[in-house]
C-alpha cells in the first residue's frame, strides 16, 4: 500500500493547499557525526555502493520478514555489487554472507542516521 505520510500529502495537493517542500535535512549533533566516521573508517568503504538496511521498526509488524530480508542482501550484494550496511540499535541473526556489513548492535539512531546521511 501507499505509505500514510503520501497519502496526506496527496491530500494537500487535491484539496490545492500544495504540499510543502520536503526536506530531510536535520542537524545530528558533533558527537555522533564522528562516532559514524569513525566506525566508516575502519571499514575501508570509500568508493563502494553502500545501501543502508535497517530490518527493523518500532512497530514489530512493520519489521523486514526473515526470508525477504535475506533475498534482498543477496541480490544488493552478489547481483547488483552493492555493500549492505545493516543498521539497528539490536544485534539481530547473522547471516555470513561475503560483502555485507553488519553494524546492528554496535551503533544508535543517531549514528546510523549520520552514516546514512554520508
Amino acid at each position: 500500500g501507499t505509505h500514510r505520510v503520501d497519502v496526506n500529502m496527496g491530500a494537500l495537493d487535491y484539496l490545492g493547499l500544495g504540499s510543502p517542500i520536503r526536506n530531510f535535512e536535520f542537524n545530528i549533533p558533533k558527537y555522533y557525526g564522528e562516532q559514524a566516521r569513525k566506525i566508516m573508517g575502519t571499514l575501508d568503504l570509500k568508493g563502494d555502493k553502500i545501501i543502508g538496511i535497517v530490518p527493523r521498526s518500532r512497530f514489530s509488524f512493520k519489521d523486514w520478514p526473515e526470508k525477504s530480508l535475506e533475498e534482498t542482501i543477496k541480490t544488493l550484494a552478489y547481483d547488483l555489487g552493492h555493500t549492505p550496511v545493516l543498521l539497528d540499535n539490536v544485534k539481530g541473526k547473522e547471516y555470513g554472507f561475503r560483502g555485507v556489513v553488519d553494524l546492528r548492535g554496535k551503533t544508535s539512531f543517531l549514528v546510523d542516521a549520520h552514516i546514512m546521511r554520508y
